[in-house]
């Protein structure tokens, strides 16, 4: 079974930017995706231009008063009166009303993938803050471009819960993002993000997943805040659990 160590937030700040060099070059992680416009987005940059022995994606952003790479004036449907992206749950919200332009998402997508490109950092895979690229709007959108891009893979919809719950509607939900997904991109055959940061007794849940499959699992290091500190923590727990288990073996996003 192959599973991929990925950092997201890479570049958000100073301090996920440490944990996350930390944990590659302990080798516990072997791939990342890159948040553009934030505080230490250049040295998270920089760093991936001077360790090619990793994997580097894009972390797209449309979000959390994030600002577009293009010029807001060309995105209007994407960003506020101060140019800056919506909240989360507002996007979420909105795509009820089909407020946002596809072509819009889709030119900023090409903006962002060509912003890392052209500071010479090779573009495994795609994914997301707050998820938002498994939003139909949003995956549609990606998709239209995929072959501009040259970019064929792209994080799942999460498919592994220490809680789960067939009356939910979050799990019908999730199986039908995922559906849609994976019939427009190459990904991963199971995801996981652990929402419990207080518990680390989680990595027993992949011991029933096939030898011929594949799991991503995502992570946000850090020092400086609690959960961030536990997601470190988990990254370390799962590397140590993969190397004592024969069935598992490391990969990065661009072996998948």
């Amino acid at each position: 079974m192959k599973i991929i160590l990925n950092a997201d937030d890479f570049g958000i700040s100073n301090d996920t930017v440490d944990a996350t060099i930390d944990l590659f070059e302990k080798g516990i992680l072997n791939s990342a995706t890159i948040l553009l416009g934030m505080p230490a987005t250049g040295r998270a940059i920089d760093y991936a231009k001077k360790n090619t022995q990793f994997s580097y994606g894009i972390h797209l952003n449309f979000v959390d008063e994030g600002n577009p790479v293009l010029s807001p004036q060309v995105v209007p449907s994407l960003v506020n009166k101060n140019g800056r992206f919506y909240p989360s749950q507002e996007v979420r919200k909105s795509l009820l009303f089909n407020k946002f332009s596809p072509l819009e998402i889709s030119l900023e997508t090409i903006e962002q993938v060509n912003y890392l490109k052209d500071n010479g950092v090779p573009v495994s895979h795609i994914d997301s803050h707050g998820h938002i690229h498994k939003l139909p709007t949003f995956a549609k959108a990606i998709f239209s471009v995929k072959k501009y891009l040259g970019i064929s893979k792209i994080r799942s919809v999460q498919n592994i819960f220490t809680k789960k719950s067939v009356l939910s509607w979050s799990f019908w939900l999730n199986s039908m993002l995922e559906a849609n997904i994976k019939n427009k991109f190459e990904t991963t055959n199971y995801f996981f993000m652990s929402s419990h940061f207080e518990n680390l007794d989680w990595p027993h849940l992949f011991k029933e997943i096939k030898n011929n499959e594949s799991l991503e699992v995502g992570f946000h290091p850090g020092y400086l805040e609690d959960w961030r500190i536990h997601e470190s923590k988990s990254a370390k727990q799962l590397s140590d659990f993969i190397q004592k288990n024969s069935k598992f073996k490391k990969i990065k996003w661009n072996e998948l």
